[in-house]
């Protein structure tokens, strides 16, 4: 019953404010087919004179960005240090590889391929496809690398190049790394990351992957 009653007292309410108002020309009145006969759309807001920000695209930051790189060997027998200085980020790792393998002379002079190289951070392997500028937001970064061991060529191989059979030859044993070469590798892990238990887990990685 309220609920009528209030309905009632606004719809009298209503009418007698429609009462009250004056019929208006329809020509003050205009819909979107007559904005065109607008003469001012209000007060106009003053320009902005700072210059907004350009939001610049992930390759235009590749590009532009430069990265100077610190690279060092792991694992022996190949042992190297190289720093290239202004790298381009738009670069791939697999890029930086080649580069690596011209710049190193332990590796350019034992037909070491790209394929062959390793390129870690923080313990992490790199792939081959990531750009340099997606590694770090530093203007330079530290990688450690691992140069895989080639397989010892088959029979038909070693024969086909005239050398003596593999049975007269004494077999050669892979031996596992010492404490001291793990020391020595941990050494450098601490160097690298600044963190004792960052250099831990890598090196326990990287024992896992030795074995």
């Amino acid at each position: 019953m309220a609920t009528e009653v209030t309905e009632r007292r606004f719809a009298e309410t209503y009418l007698q404010l429609i009462g009250l108002s004056s019929k208006a020309d329809e020509s003050k009145y205009h819909t979107p087919s007559t904005y065109d006969k607008l003469s001012s759309l209000g007060p106009s807001l003053p320009a902005i004179k700072a210059e907004l920000p350009r939001q610049k695209s992930g390759q235009e930051d590749n590009v532009q960005k430069k990265i100077d790189m610190s690279i060092k060997s792991i694992k022996p027998p190949h042992k190297f240090s190289v720093n290239l200085s202004q790298v381009d980020g738009s670069q791939t790792v697999y890029h930086l590889k080649t580069t690596l393998i011209n710049e190193a002379t332990d590796l350019s002079t034992k037909d070491i391929k790209a394929g062959d190289l390793k390129l870690l951070l923080k313990g992490k392997v790199i792939q081959d496809t990531a750009t340099l500028s997606s590694l770090t937001d530093e203007s330079s970064v530290s990688l450690m690398c691992m140069v895989s061991q080639k397989p010892a060529p088959s029979a038909s191989e070693t024969n086909s190049t005239g050398e003596a059979d593999p049975s007269d030859q004494i077999p050669v044993e892979v031996k596992s790394l010492s404490a001291d070469t793990w020391s020595r590798i941990h050494k450098v892990l601490v160097e690298d990351l600044r963190s004792e238990p960052a250099a831990n887990e890598a090196l326990k990685k990287l024992k896992k992957s030795w074995d």
